[in-house]
This record gives C-alpha cells, sequence and structure tokens, in this order.
C-alpha cells in the first residue's frame, strides 16, 4: 500500500513537472520569472525616408511627443485596485484574507469614488492642455479598449488552439490572466505641444516623487494618477515638399486661356497620391500575423533559436498593437524596406545594470524616380484653378457640360528606355480635409474617384489612343502593308449598319462623310475607326488580344504602387476552347459576339480597359524599338522587359501617323490632323454657332 501511494505520488510530481516545463506553462512561468528580475525595454526605430530622383527628401521621419496612458487607466481597472489597496490597508492584510468576496467589494466601495474622481481630473486636465474636446479624448479612448478586447480574445483563442493541437488541457486561470498589451501604455494624442509636455511631465515627476516616498503597502494619494500618464519621444512622418506655388506660363495656352501673364498656382499634396500615407497597424492587417512581435518559439529576427542567455524570445522588426505601418502608396509597397528594427535593452531590476542591449537599426530609404519639381508642374497644369483651365469645360470642347465644370484627367511621364515614370497626376485629387483611405476599400464618392490614384488605379476605356498600337501589330503580322491602300469609303465597317462602328467624320452636319482609300499612317492621322476596324478583321480577336497581352494590357505591372490590370476584349475566350456553346446557333451567336468585341476594342471601346500608366508603357513600345520595359516609380529595380516581336516596318507606319496627326493640316485629306488643331466654337449676338 505504501509502494502503491509512494508510486501515485511519484507519478503526479512528474506529471507536475512535466507541465511547469514544457510547453505553453512552461513559457509563460519563464516569462514571469524574467519580468519579475529583469526590467525590459525597447528604443523606438526610424522609418526610412522616401526620395526623388534627385534625392529631394519627400516623406522622412521628425521628432516630436506622444502622450501614453496605461491601459489600466483607459479601461477604469486602475480606480478599482488602488481601492483594493485602500480597503486592504484599512483592516491589514490578515484580515482582509478572512473577508469574503462580497466583503472586499463593500468595503473598497468607500474608496472608489475617489479615484474615479482622479480619472475624471485627469481627462479635464489632458482636455485643457491639448486643446483635444474630453468627448474626442473619450472616443480615443473607446477605441484603444476596443481594440484590446478584440486582440485579448484572438491571444485566448490561439492559445487554446494550441494547447488542443499539443493534446493538453487548457487551463482557463491562465487564459484570464491580462495578457501583454494590457499590462503597457498606450498612445492616446500624437505632436502635443512644448507646453502640454511641460506639464503633463511635471505632473508626472511630482506623482513619482510621492510614490517613491509611500510605503509599499500604503493606498495611493492624490494625484497618483499622472504616474500612470506619460510623455514619450516620437517620430511623426512629415512630408516637407508637399506644398509650393509653380508659375505658369500662359503664352501658348490655346484660345480665351492665352494670357502674356503667367499665372501662379498654389499647390497641396505634390506626391501625396504617389506616396501613400501611414497608420497604425491593427490585429486584423496580415502583416501582423506574417511577423508578429512576439514569436516564442524563436526562429525571428534576434532569435536565434537556441534559447541561450542573449536569445530574445521576440522579433525586434516583428508588429506590436499601434506600431506604425505603410496603409497606401509607396509607404504601403515599401514597407518591408521602409521599416527598421527596433532596439532593445534588458537590465537588473535591483541595480539598474544593464545586462543586455540591442542598437535600434533604421529603415532603409527608398528613391523614387519621380521629379518631384517635374510633378509640381504637372499637376499645376491639371490644376482646378479657373485661370488655368485646362481642365475645365471649354466651349471649345462642344458637350453638355456647363462650361467651367471641373473636369478628370491624369498625365503620366515616362522615360522610354528605363520604364521610369518622371510624373504620375491624376485629378481630381482628395481635399486636405478628407483623410485617406485603404487602397482596398472603394472610395465613398463613386463618381469623380477623388481617394484613387488615377494614373495607376483606374482602369477605362483607352478610346483611340490604341489604334497606332493596333496598325503596328497588322504590319508586323503581315496582314496589312505599311502603305498599302484601304478602302474606308463606307463611312462605316458593316454593311446596312451605317450607325455602327462608323467614322467620327460620317455625320449629317459634315459634306464629307468618309476618308475614301487611306493608308495606315494616313489612317492615324485622321483617327479613322473604320481602318481600325478592318484591321482587328485581319488579324482576328486571338491575335489582337495577343498583341494586348504582349504589350503589357490587362495584367498588374507592380510599379511600386498598387495598379489596376484593367480588362482584355473577351474575343479569346472562344479560340481558346473555353466556354463551348450547346448548340451550333449559340456558337455562331458566341463567336459574333466575341469578334465583335475585339474589334470594338481596336478603337479603344467594347469590353477593353486600361489605366494611364499601362498606355504609356504600351506606347513607349514605339519609341523603344519594339522592346516592352515595365513602368516603375522605384529607382534602381529591374523591371522585366522583353521583345514584342513588332517590326520596324510596323512601328515606323506608327510613328508617322502619329507625328502627321500632330503636326499636317489637311495636305490632300478629308481632314487635319486630329491632334493638329482645336475648334473653338461660340455663339453671336443673335444665337448663331460660330466656329474658328
Amino acid at each position: 500500500l505504501l509502494a502503491g501511494v509512494g508510486a501515485a505520488l511519484f507519478v503526479l510530481v512528474g506529471v507536475q513537472m512535466t507541465r511547469l516545463t514544457t510547453g505553453g506553462t512552461a513559457v509563460a512561468a519563464e516569462a514571469r520569472m524574467q519580468a519579475a528580475l529583469f526590467a525590459e525595454d525597447f528604443i523606438p526605430t526610424r522609418r526610412g525616408r522616401i526620395l526623388d530622383r534627385n534625392g529631394a527628401v519627400l516623406a522622412a521621419d521628425q521628432p516630436s511627443w506622444n502622450l501614453a496612458i496605461h491601459y489600466a487607466v483607459l479601461s477604469g481597472e486602475w480606480a478599482i485596485q488602488q481601492a483594493r489597496i485602500a480597503g486592504q490597508a484599512q483592516v491589514g492584510r490578515p484580515a482582509w484574507k478572512e473577508l469574503t468576496a462580497a466583503e472586499q467589494d463593500r468595503l473598497c466601495a468607500d474608496f472608489l469614488p475617489g479615484y474615479e474622481r482622479q480619472i475624471a481630473d485627469m481627462w479635464r486636465v489632458l482636455s485643457e492642455l491639448t486643446g483635444e474636446p474630453e468627448a474626442e479624448l473619450q472616443e480615443r479612448r473607446a477605441a484603444i479598449t476596443s481594440r484590446v478586447s478584440q486582440i485579448r480574445a484572438n491571444v485566448a483563442r490561439a492559445a487554446v488552439r494550441r494547447l488542443r493541437e499539443a493534446g493538453e488541457e487548457a487551463d482557463w486561470s491562465d487564459l484570464e490572466k491580462p495578457v501583454a498589451i494590457e499590462r503597457e501604455s498606450h498612445v492616446l494624442l500624437r505632436d502635443l505641444s512644448e507646453h502640454a509636455v511641460r506639464e503633463l511631465r511635471g505632473l508626472r515627476a511630482e506623482a513619482q516623487r510621492a510614490a517613491a516616498a509611500r510605503h509599499r503597502d500604503e493606498p495611493a494619494g492624490a494625484g497618483a494618477i499622472w504616474s500612470r500618464v506619460d510623455c514619450r519621444r516620437a517620430l511623426e512622418r512629415v512630408h516637407p515638399l508637399e506644398q509650393a506655388t509653380v508659375t505658369i506660363a500662359r503664352d501658348s495656352f490655346p484660345m480665351a486661356l492665352k494670357s502674356d501673364a503667367p499665372v501662379e498656382v498654389v499647390l497641396d499634396g505634390i506626391t501625396s497620391q504617389v506616396l501613400g500615407t501611414t497608420g497604425r497597424i491593427n490585429a486584423d492587417d496580415p502583416r501582423w500575423s506574417a511577423r508578429p512581435f512576439e514569436r516564442g518559439q524563436g526562429g525571428g529576427e534576434g532569435d536565434n533559436g537556441d534559447r541561450g542567455p542573449d536569445a530574445l524570445p521576440f522579433d525586434l522588426g516583428g508588429y506590436r498593437d499601434g506600431d506604425g505601418v505603410g496603409v497606401s502608396g509607396i509607404e504601403r509597397s515599401m514597407e518591408a524596406e521602409l521599416r527598421g528594427t527596433r532596439g532593445f535593452t534588458r537590465s537588473r531590476r535591483r541595480s539598474g545594470a544593464v545586462v543586455q542591449r540591442v542598437e535600434p537599426a533604421a529603415g532603409a530609404d527608398v528613391r523614387l524616380t519621380l521629379d518631384h519639381r517635374l510633378q509640381g508642374r504637372v499637376q499645376a497644369l491639371l490644376s482646378h484653378d479657373p485661370a488655368v483651365g485646362l481642365m475645365r469645360a471649354q466651349p471649345w470642347h462642344g458637350g453638355d457640360l456647363p462650361v467651367g465644370t471641373p473636369l478628370h484627367g491624369s498625365v503620366v511621364v515616362l522615360d522610354i528606355g528605363s520604364g521610369e515614370v518622371l510624373a504620375a497626376v491624376g485629378v481630381p485629387q482628395p481635399e486636405a480635409d478628407d483623410g485617406a483611405e485603404d487602397p482596398d476599400v472603394p472610395a465613398v464618392n463613386h463618381t469623380d474617384l477623388p481617394h484613387y490614384f488615377r494614373p495607376a488605379r483606374v482602369p477605362l476605356p483607352p478610346g483611340s489612343t490604341v489604334k497606332p498600337l493596333v496598325l503596328a501589330a497588322a504590319v508586323s503580322e503581315g496582314v496589312v502593308g505599311p502603305r498599302e491602300p484601304i478602302d474606308c469609303s463606307l463611312g462605316y465597317l458593316y454593311p446596312g449598319r451605317a450607325n455602327v462602328y462608323r467614322d467620327w467624320i460620317n455625320r449629317p452636319e459634315n459634306t464629307i462623310r468618309n476618308f475614301g482609300i487611306i493608308d495606315g499612317p494616313t489612317a492615324i492621322k485622321v483617327s479613322s475607326n473604320v481602318y481600325s476596324g478592318k484591321m482587328a478583321q485581319r488579324l482576328g480577336p486571338a491575335r489582337l488580344v495577343g498583341w494586348y497581352e504582349s504589350l503589357g494590357f490587362g495584367r498588374g505591372a507592380s510599379p511600386g504602387v498598387a495598379d489596376a490590370a484593367g480588362t482584355l476584349p473577351r474575343g479569346a475566350v472562344l479560340d481558346s476552347g473555353a466556354g463551348a456553346p450547346d448548340t451550333a446557333t449559340q456558337r455562331r451567336q458566341l463567336e459574333q459576339a466575341l469578334r465583335r468585341d475585339a474589334e470594338q476594342s481596336a478603337i479603344g471601346q467594347g469590353s477593353m480597359t486600361s489605366t494611364p500608366l499601362q498606355l504609356a508603357a504600351a506606347l513607349a513600345v514605339l519609341g523603344n524599338g519594339g522592346r516592352y520595359t515595365a513602368p516603375t516609380f522605384i529607382s534602381g529595380r529591374e523591371q522585366p522587359a522583353y521583345d514584342t516581336g513588332l517590326t520596324r516596318a510596323g512601328i515606323d507606319a506608327a510613328l508617322e501617323g502619329m507625328w502627321r496627326s500632330a503636326n499636317e493640316g489637311r495636305a490632300g485629306d478629308a481632314v487635319s490632323g486630329t491632334t493638329h488643331r482645336i475648334s473653338w466654337r461660340e455663339l453671336d449676338a443673335d444665337g448663331e454657332l460660330i466656329e474658328t
């Protein structure tokens, strides 16, 4: 019997020893021991700068002061803790232990209002010093406590899952203990004034002196709350070159906008849409779960896995609650490069001696291909300022929009050889007080899309800009000669359907209704729809879509900012054998629909869409001898490049047509080049239309 009891006790001791030395319990016990012996502190790092191509600083971290408050104060738990200490001090520790939980609560209730008043006074003083309304401060407090509650629930669920996977029973008492972020201070306000910092640090110092003079078991006195309020050095993201005044000459502007007097345009947010924004990470961000701060089992940076005296059970480059992170633009896409690694110190609690120190490593600088001065000039030209007027509806537009209506558009300036984006501007842009939205969440304004970076993220039908590319592809495929005459005298593409797919000149008010027999360069000069449609018919849907794909349409280019892929005509679906119809009639109907869609894409219509960035990269192929280079905003990044197969004859025919469009008048053709002149339309005193 004694032997049996001894064996049972031995087994129980062995089980308890195993539980305490392995698994999550051992990790928690080791953490508690380390916390009792050593104090740990983390040294903030600096996020890398973003520079333009010439080295001008577009974004950088600037020192500032943040206001941080301990979570126990934010949650209200501090008042309860202090009331319990006061109640225990009144009756003594032995008598306190003899009381029931209900009796302890009743005793604490006498002291609780005093500590709650300290918290209320703290919010009032903070509002006075910072100028923030108390209601705003309470909203920030509620947001923090809500986020921490969610994190705690996630941690508990993950712990239960790990224990079950390891075949262990969940110790619910351990799961109810506060998680790390509940034992920390959280930033409530940023960029404090020097006056507020000076006053708050004075209140904190006074509270700390009073705490040092008080016995450990004595209750906290008046003003003790300020020991849990701290002003911390921080780094705020600033953009020193976002505002500028640009002088624009107007002596080459069209018609009524022309003036010998230049105009000054005040700009705000010159590169903001490219740079993007930074924010504070939250538990839903996949980057947090991909690289969390606390590893626990090794394998991260700063944790070599050997569990030696210098090993760290966390990743110093990992994410913690409230860490800064790129939200959109370059800040998001280059997060891994820009993000630094925090430093770390471990010191003995009793002596204060530092036993381990890891220096912080600043994030790397990122150099862009943009020239911020060129970017500013382009933005000034696209300004909605009435004194500029290029992006407002004018009489010569002849549309339905009232004169003066702000217009939307984009400009991309691309280096042909390297694919480097020198400038990229879209309008409208978000107003200064609109804030920035997550790039994956649609903007509230679904019509104007001010929060979208239009050059890369808003695909639209490219229109006649693709016609030179279609001509170059057709000549390269040998389906048409560079100077081969094509009969476009019908004025429309489909016989018997005069109002469908017609040339723009084919209008009742025009005396000339067709372009006659024309070759490729002339077709580009006059922007003939019929000619491009016939090239699409000769190429066929599959070959046409293949050329579009080789020119970068229909796919993202990973330029360094979030970009849209756009869409290609559906004409390749049937040729690839996918989606076969059930009957011969259905097949003929589908074939016809797919052909028509591909033919529409030859004039940039139908289901085809592209971004201005895609279009610029595709047209750059003509100037680069047929070689495609993916566009990029990141200097020094090697982008995909390849030969598209366009022949010299096809390229030359397309370039000639583009040159003639801009530089030739009628010269025997039906009309001038479509980019050669602007027609001014206005009404005379009798209401008659005048056209110049």
